[in-house]
């Protein structure tokens, strides 16, 4: 059975039919086979036509066209660029024709290096070439644009295969993370970013113990911030981080006391006893004003030639205030003074009834005082390393 037009209503309809199911057209075996026979003679009619439509459209074709397409075709591309600049440029016409035929090779460029068939190279060059004419300068870009993306894609996953090889992971999360998704090995990618993520992720929490373990609590956090890096929001490695920052920073406040505790314990000249503001006179002030005064003991094996000290100075209430001396105009919380010609023996003490003149009257009821630095009659100098421990404990701060 086959279907047939209904001479009446021109629908279609069985040829085992005598009479039309649509309209009731009755007709006879004969006219059925004749409109069967003329429907099965269009076909062959219709492809002929199309034939000799092509061929016409050929040899009516302009022979600047054909001699350009034929130039590009033997990748004479030097010939079909004088011929397109002389004869074809700004004839639209001609500019659609040969656009449909350029667009073709631009599209077989890009499957034909995507197919390993044409090199990297080879492709960009022929992409540059055609680019040379306006009429599909911006497709010739964005296929160049493409090829080059696919190239550092491949690159970036032969790389990701090699680091992952040798079981450098996070190299190769690095580099399969740079696979395009236009490319053909970016689901593969992908697939081996989510493993690796785990495989670098339990390698890190791994180093991270050992570290704590050696109470490195510091590189145990800068290994778990390594896998932070690549593993954005995870967890288990936020709470890891945030557990060895603060046992990092318990350990190095500790570390911290001790280091001042030793400072202190070793210094090469030190204050002893108890600093305190010694008063010359209480009628003639002016002329003998009261005097910051501090013993310091030689703890060294060499004789002390002159040596700087520091004072701070409080209230009745423990607060800091500034210590002035009589002809001084900038007052400061911390007061340096130079003791010269010291002679201190090893072991000997130096600064009983002597010390730094204060303007009087004050309101200093305590102070507090630490050697700077000492030098010794053999050229040296010592600076004393605690000193600025002792000043960030009580400059400017209340006594505690």
């Amino acid at each position: 059975m086959a279907l047939i037009q209904c001479p009446e209503c021109r629908k279609e309809m069985s040829d085992t039919l005598n009479s039309c199911p649509h309209c009731g057209y009755v007709f006879n075996k004969k006219n059925s086979r004749t409109i069967k026979k003329k429907y099965i003679i269009s076909i062959p009619i219709i492809l002929c036509v199309l034939i000799i439509v092509s061929i016409c459209i050929f040899f009516l074709m302009p022979n600047s066209t054909k001699d350009f397409l034929a130039k590009i075709d033997n990748q004479d591309i030097e010939s079909a660029k004088k011929i397109y600049e002389q004869n074809i440029q700004g004839k639209e016409d001609q500019e659609e024709i040969i656009k449909e035929d350029l667009l073709e090779k631009i599209e077989k460029i890009k499957i034909d290096y995507n197919n390993n068939t044409l090199k990297y190279d080879d492709a960009k060059k022929q992409l540059q070439e055609l680019r040379q004419f306006d009429v599909i300068k911006t497709e010739s870009n964005k296929a160049l644009n493409y090829i080059d993306t696919q190239q550092d894609s491949n690159t970036s996953y032969d790389k990701g295969t090699e680091y992952e090889k040798n079981e450098e992971y996070k190299k190769a999360i690095d580099s399969y993370r740079k696979v395009d998704k236009t490319n053909k090995n970016y689901e593969t990618a992908q697939i081996n970013i989510t493993k690796l993520i785990q495989e670098y992720k339990s390698l890190c929490i791994t180093e991270a113990n050992q570290y704590a373990s050696e109470e490195n609590y510091l590189k145990a956090k800068n290994a778990i911030v390594n896998a932070l890096n690549l593993i954005k929001d995870d967890a288990e490695l936020i709470q890891k981080k945030e557990e060895y920052e603060k046992k990092y920073n318990e350990k190095s406040e500790l570390d911290r006391i001790a280091k001042i505790e030793t400072l202190k314990n070793n210094q090469k000249v030190s204050v002893v006893g108890t600093p305190i503001v010694k008063k010359q006179s209480d009628k003639y002030t002016s002329l003998y004003p009261d005097m910051l005064t501090a013993v310091i003991q030689n703890n060294s094996e060499q004789t002390i030639k002159s040596y700087k000290i520091g004072f701070l100075a409080f209230d009745s209430s423990g607060y800091p205030v500034k210590i002035k001396a009589p002809v001084d105009f900038n007052p400061s919380y911390e007061k340096m003074v130079l003791a010269t010609d010291a002679n201190v023996l090893p072991g000997g003490t130096y600064g009983d009834g002597l010390g730094s003149e204060i303007d009087t009257p004050h309101n200093i009821s305590t102070i507090l005082a630490c050697v700077y630095s000492a030098t010794f009659y053999d050229g040296t100098t010592w600076t004393n390393e605690y000193y600025s421990y002792w000043l960030e404990e009580y400059k400017e701060k209340p006594l505690h």
